[in-house]
């Protein structure tokens, strides 16, 4: 979640790479690129997740470890199928714009699951207490609401996209590329 700033950053950082090569005529094979794409999508994934997998280690808690480590390894073999095998994707009756959100969802959900499900343990574990004391230090219902916040925003700018204008927000030598 807090990865996405990040994110815009590699891909606008992408693009000055990209625009600088092509005018230094240094050639990037399509090779080269998807290797870049893929140990991108990895670096990206692992710092969304090691945190949260942190925590669980520290609290002995090996299957949020699990769920986690599966989830992680689910989006970079999502990535690496997209890249390297794109035609088993086309016939799919979903727009491949919605395809893209599927490793973000897929980490926001575990990270949401688990922290739901397993935070007042990691609490507990770590501060050396009992979940009873715990629950005085943080009350999980403001986990839960939060939470159910959370999910209502997401689903509120779902429901109502913003209106998009007609002028593009990129410099024309990005529009070249995109």
């Amino acid at each position: 979640m807090i990865m996405a700033p990040l994110m815009i950053a590699s891909g606008k950082g992408s693009i000055d790479f990209f625009l600088a090569a092509q005018h230094e005529g240094i050639l990037l094979s399509g090779v080269d690129r998807r290797i870049r794409i893929l140990a991108t999508a990895c670096a990206m994934t692992a710092g969304a997740l090691t945190g949260l997998i942190h925590y669980a280690w520290r609290a002995g808690d090996t299957m949020s470890v699990d769920i986690l480590s599966a989830a992680g390894a689910m989006v970079v073999a999502w990535t690496f199928f997209g890249l390297y095998f794109p035609r088993q994707l086309a016939g799919t009756r979903v727009s491949p714009s919605l395809l893209v959100w599927i490793p973000t969802l897929l980490i926001v959900a575990a990270a949401l699951l688990v922290l739901n499900w397993r935070l007042d343990r990691w609490i507990a574990v770590i501060r050396g207490t009992s979940l009873k004391d715990n629950e005085l230090f943080l009350p999980m219902w403001t986990v839960h609401m939060s939470t159910l916040l959370l999910l209502a925003w997401i689903g509120v700018l779902a429901l109502f996209p913003r209106q998009r204008s007609t002028e593009s927000k990129f410099s024309p030598q990005t529009k070249d590329i995109l």
